[in-house]
């Protein structure tokens, strides 16, 4: 998610597979990502990372994705976390100073919370209601470890998706 040195980024209320959709070549099936898998990945030297309210990982994801590891230093290796990549690996400070609370991780299978005690999230840390030009009937938040479904659509996804079809040959 991060090239480089990074620092004191948050990430709330994201959905994160770490499967990437397939380059756009039309007319080739679908294949599922095996390498490079991460959903969380963050850099040697990255220090201060939140990570809150989010959904990681893929319920579709083949068994050795899904259950590869929680914590990795490696992207050879399949993780919902990979901390300190390039850098001293789970012993960088890209791991020992990372915040990662209320996301649900299809690794373990339930939301996990830092303290082991549920909070309520806000919506959103910026805005203090749902925006006016946010889509009717889209939910808001369109993710969450809170809500059912987990993941909805983002509106700008679905609007790129209908912008886009394959050429006919």
């Amino acid at each position: 998610i991060t090239h480089g040195n990074s620092g004191y980024l948050t990430f709330f209320r994201n959905y994160s597979s770490s499967q990437f959709a397939s380059p756009i070549v039309w007319n080739d099936p679908a294949t599922q990502q095996t390498a490079a898998v991460g959903t969380m990945v963050f850099d040697g030297g990255d220090i201060g990372m939140n990570v809150v309210g989010n959904v990681l990982g893929a319920a579709t994801a083949g068994t050795s994705v899904a259950t590869a590891s929680y914590d990795s230093s490696s992207t050879d290796v399949a993780g919902i976390y990979v901390l300190g990549l390039g850098g001293a690996g789970l012993g960088d400070v890209a791991a020992t100073s990372l915040f990662r609370t209320g996301n649900y991780d299809y690794f373990n299978k339930k939301v996990m919370w830092q303290s082991g005690t549920a909070v309520t999230l806000p919506s959103s840390l910026y805005l203090s209601s749902q925006p006016t030009w946010w889509p009717p009937g889209t939910p808001w938040p369109w993710v969450g470890p809170d809500l059912s479904p987990m993941v909805g659509t983002l509106p700008a996804k679905a609007r790129s998706d209908s912008k886009y079809s394959p050429p006919t040959p």
